[in-house]
């Protein structure tokens, strides 16, 4: 009997092991069942978008129920193909869950993307809206010392697509950096309006076909040159000077120097312009007109020579326009300052050029000397015949002398007098 036990005990405990090991399987398949994934998000607005509606379909690797959430809104039951409308302008998140049977809430997919209604904002930035200006402020205005620009800005939150910039009509080639734009272009005188379309990465775009964001006009003619209007004698003793000027384009003001000095700003009215113990000798005075947009007229100018109250001055200008390889007699006078007699035998010439610091003396000379003598009684101011004047010229280079163009001379004369 003892042996018969021991054989059933063993039979037990093999039977226990055995139904335990056959329970566990169900257990085990059971709860695997239970677990959800992800859906899958199959259709639905992503990115950036104008629409204010969404819908989306998604699945499931099971068959399952599914729970939606916009933003901060309510989780509800929902079904692949829901919808919302009348979506504010902003950044939303859709998550949907998917439960198998009863068993729990499995994790969500997400999809984020962003309503927006506002197109891009484009700005001329140079030049401003209503401004004026001559060619050398277009040119500087955008940074871009050799190139005449019209500059200004796009902005948009969610990126430009595109831009297109219209001067007058004509559309431009844009350059963009960031939210930056330029276009290069030529323009003189005139009034022109710039006008915009863009376009973001919704679709929003600017109002009409092209929205005007600035006009500006170019101002690039110079006023006339200034007249002179009070100015000393030629030849006097005064070792001072008054000048008046004026000009016939009203609004502008005034730039002057003595002698080649910087120009200052000086007054074009009444009171004048005065210069005190100057010294004796040769001296000019210089006058530029400046209108409102930095437009600068001609350089209108007065020489005379200031002389002791005894002596011989010597007095005459070249007023012919010179040019290369051309000769010019010097209209010069002689007047004698002091009481007795003279002849004049000799008038030395010196050159000096203003207004244009590349061109110098070495394009110019005496190519024919003063012929004396001339016969001067006290007091008597004398034409020197012609065939006795010195003789200017501009000599020819057979180079580019245009740097000489306009360029105005300081002609300095020096008597050689003897007593009678």
């Amino acid at each position: 009997m003892g042996a018969v036990r021991g054989r059933a005990t063993r039979r037990r405990v093999g039977l226990a092991v055995g139904v335990s090991a056959l329970a566990l399987g169900p257990v085990v398949a059971a709860l695997a069942a239970t677990g959800s994934s992800a859906p899958t998000i199959t259709a639905g607005p992503l990115g950036v978008t104008a629409s204010s509606t969404a819908s989306f379909t998604f699945t499931a690797t099971k068959p399952s129920t599914f729970l939606c959430t916009l933003d901060e809104g309510e989780t509800r039951a929902c079904v692949s193909g829901v919808s919302y409308s009348n979506l504010q302008e902003r950044t939303h998140t859709f998550r949907v869950a998917a439960r198998v049977g009863s068993g729990p809430v499995g994790d969500a997919a997400t999809r984020r993307w962003t309503i927006d209604h506002t197109p891009p904002v484009v700005t001329l930035g140079f030049p401003l809206d209503g401004s004026v200006l001559n060619g050398a402020g277009l040119t500087a205005g955008c940074g871009s010392a050799l190139v005449a620009d019209v500059c200004g800005t796009v902005t948009d939150p969610n990126g430009v697509a595109s831009l297109r910039i219209w001067i007058n009509g004509g559309e431009q080639t844009v350059l963009r950096s960031g939210s930056d734009w330029r276009v290069n272009v030529a323009l003189g005188s005139g009034t022109y309006t710039v006008a915009a379309s863009a376009r973001d990465s919704a679709g929003n775009a600017t109002p009409g076909t092209n929205q005007r964001i600035g006009s500006f006009r170019i101002d690039t003619t110079p006023p006339p040159p200034p007249t002179i209007v009070t100015h000393p004698t030629d030849p006097t003793a005064a070792t001072a000077a008054r000048f008046t000027v004026a000009d016939a384009e009203r609004s502008v003001s005034f730039r002057c120097r003595l002698d080649q000095s910087a120009f200052g700003r000086c007054q074009g009215d009444d009171e004048g312009i005065s210069f005190d113990h100057l010294s004796v000798g040769r001296h000019c005075f210089d006058v530029k007109a400046i209108d409102t947009v930095g437009n600068e007229s001609v350089v209108a100018t007065w020489c005379w020579t200031i002389v002791t109250d005894k002596g011989v001055i010597v007095s005459g200008d070249v007023t012919d326009l010179l040019y290369p390889g051309t000769d010019h007699p010097i209209p010069l006078v002689l007047t004698n300052q002091g009481t007795t007699t003279v002849d004049v035998t000799g008038v030395g010439v010196t050159i000096a050029v203003i207004d244009r610091p590349g061109c110098t003396p070495d394009n110019f000379a005496i190519s024919t000397p003063f012929s004396g003598p001339v016969h001067l009684t006290a007091g008597a101011s004398v034409a020197v015949p012609s065939r006795q004047r010195p003789v200017l010229r501009m000599i020819e280079t057979h180079t580019n002398q245009d740097v000489c163009r306009d360029a105005h001379l300081l002609l300095t004369y020096v008597p050689q007098v003897v007593s009678r």
